[in-house]
């Protein structure tokens, strides 16, 4: 192969794992990101020199040319269009083999039990078996059939599509109700929804053909609302699944539900474990779930960008004009993107840093950071600056997602300030409390779904008081819909150089926080609030060991008169110093014992 024709190819997106001809057939190539040979080449040779024209079929981008001289291709319009032509009618006639040959195999199949479908604990909706194999059919927009999904029964449960058969727009159909109609890659998954909603599923197969089925589906059902339930491959970087279903939801404005992991990846592997939670998400229904099926079950670890302050999800941290936010917050983006502590205090763990200074220059982001000389110790190329990005409602959902699809290392993003994202006001019927919820709970979904802590700046109302306040929270702009729609609130109040941090949310303790700005670097520092600042150090340990063998988180907080977190996260520090030991126990609300250490 000619490297300048690889390179052509490569430069196009191409996946060049095969050797070119130039005999006038096509020869198909994977584009970057797709699973299907989506991409094309087909060269000639003319007395001696070589030609060649490429693209993808999926786009139809088909006028790219190369030749190995340099001055082009020989072909006229009129001969591009012939071998076009020709090569598509050379595809069609092996889609109509294979779909003869995909007749014939449905025609011989049976209804009847399969492993698949045992391990999978799901129905067959209208599969069948031949010999060994579980058929899965396809069918076009006429209802007809296309080709064959041949499923083994081993417990990779290895699958096959039928060589050559037609599946772009194509579809597997679930019959049910056609008030809502869900679209999804796998059978197993559509087969799972089926059966937990009673709703019509689309199963189409792969991501790079949910596109082209929901906008069969939109045609066809106009009236119905369309439903793109997401694979969540939270292991594949760029997470293609949720990108896909994405896509084909913003393209004939559909609904993305995506399971959440772990278990597994699609709805499948969660209906297994988590049915009542399943159903909620296909459905946007709340649905009732048992105590012990919510102990049973092993959710993942909250995400922290700084330990219990700020989880996953939205955090909306508020102050006064001028307060130093914007110090603030470039103190947290190093210590995240360096993995220190954060503010002199919290622990943080090392991850790749989003931060919209939406306010700023990069010229005045520069001379912050210069300010800040002496906390910067470096400049880390994992704290990426954005000084313009798009509005909620404007493009901003897409972007962030785009980035954060392709980062499974994301430690925090930054939005510096909320007010500099949302819409324009269109002078609607809508009260405040409304519009800023709806705003809002748009960055709050993405968050979420992404398992990313999201940060934004926010201003607290002009009245707001210097010192101490009664009830901080209160002093945030706007109507309490910010409120109630964000996981954590932080209010920061100052008076001089020091000042409190107020810390309330769904998943943090509430707590105050002392603060002191230093000026010499322009860095804020906090310091941990009365509630932990407590002894459980060797002396009265030794008191409590005297009598006791053991001690456990819960007994730590009655006889240390702290809540249960803080005495857990006390004990934890406590086996980090190497000075108590764990016992595991059988009560999920209080799991573990701790003892002396021997060094204790």
């Amino acid at each position: 192969m000619s490297v300048d024709l690889k390179q052509a190819l490569e430069s196009f997106g191409m996946i060049v794992d095969r050797e070119p001809r130039f005999d006038g057939r096509p020869v198909r190539y994977r584009m970057n990101g797709k699973r299907t040979r989506s991409g094309f080449m087909i060269g000639r040779e003319i007395n001696g020199k070589y030609y060649a024209i490429y693209g993808t079929w999926e786009d139809r981008t088909l006028d790219q040319k190369w030749s190995d001289n340099g001055i082009g291709t020989p072909y006229c319009a009129e001969q591009f269009r012939g071998l076009l032509a020709s090569t598509n009618q050379a595809r069609e006639d092996s889609q109509a083999t294979a779909a003869e040959v995909a007749a014939t195999m449905w025609a011989m199949a049976t209804e009847g039990a399969h492993p698949y479908l045992e391990r999978k604990k799901i129905q067959a909706h209208g599969c069948r078996v031949l010999r060994n194999l579980l058929l899965v059919p396809f069918y076009d927009s006429s209802g007809k059939l296309t080709t064959v999904q041949m499923i083994y029964p081993g417990k990779s449960g290895h699958k096959m599509l039928l060589t050559k058969g037609r599946i772009k727009g194509c579809c597997s159909p679930i019959q049910g109700s056609e008030t809502r109609i869900y679209i999804c890659e796998g059978f197993a998954t559509g087969a799972t929804i089926h059966e937990l909603t009673g709703c019509k599923v689309l199963v189409a197969y792969s991501t790079s053909n949910l596109l082209h089925v929901a906008k069969e589906a939109k045609d066809k059902w106009p009236e119905a609302t369309i439903v793109i339930a997401a694979d969540n491959d939270h292991a594949t970087p760029g997470n293609p699944g949720i990108k896909a279903a994405t896509a084909a939801a913003n393209a004939i404005g559909a609904e993305v539900a995506i399971p959440e992991c772990p278990p597994g990846t699609d709805f499948n592997d969660m209906a297994v474990e988590r049915p009542a939670r399943a159903t909620e998400i296909l459905t946007g229904r709340s649905s009732k779930i048992s105590t012990g099926e919510v102990m049973r079950t092993t959710y993942k670890p909250i995400k922290w960008a700084v330990e219990g302050i700020i989880p996953e999800g939205l955090t909306v941290l508020a102050g006064r004009p001028k307060f130093g936010k914007s110090w603030m917050m470039l103190g947290l983006g190093y210590a995240i993107s360096t993995g220190t502590p954060a503010w002199g205090y919290g622990q943080t763990r090392k991850g790749n840093v989003y931060y919209l200074a939406l306010e700023d220059s990069e010229r005045r982001i520069k001379d912050r950071i210069l300010s800040m000389e002496g906390y910067f110790n470096t400049y880390p190329e994992n704290f990426f600056i954005f000084t313009n990005f798009p509005k909620l409602g404007q493009g901003f959902t897409e972007e962030l997602s785009r980035l954060l699809d392709a980062d499974t290392n994301t430690g925090c993003v930054i939005i510096d300030t909320l007010q500099k994202i949302r819409p324009h006001s269109g002078g609607g019927k809508k009260n405040l409390y409304q519009s800023e919820y709806e705003d809002f709970e748009t960055l709050q979904k993405l968050a979420i779904s992404h398992g990313v802590p999201v940060i934004a700046v926010h201003h607290t109302r002009k009245r707001s008081t210097k010192g101490e306040v009664l009830n901080p929270m209160d002093e945030i702009s706007g109507s309490s819909g910010l409120q109630g729609v964000a996981d954590t609130l932080i209010v920061c109040v100052r008076d001089g150089n020091k000042g409190t941090m107020h810390v309330t949310g769904r998943e943090v303790d509430e707590e105050n926080y002392p603060m002191e700005f230093i000026r010499l670097n322009m860095t804020w520092k906090i310091s941990a609030p009365e509630t932990k600042q407590i002894d459980v150090g060797p002396m009265i340990l030794s008191e409590w060991f005297r009598t006791h063998e053991t001690i456990t988180a819960k007994e730590a907080a009655e006889q240390f008169g702290v809540n249960l977190r803080t005495a857990q996260r006390k004990l934890k520090d406590l086996i980090d110093e190497g000075k108590l030991v764990a016992e595991k126990m059988s009560n999920p609300a209080d799991p573990h014992r701790y003892k002396p250490a021997e060094i204790f």
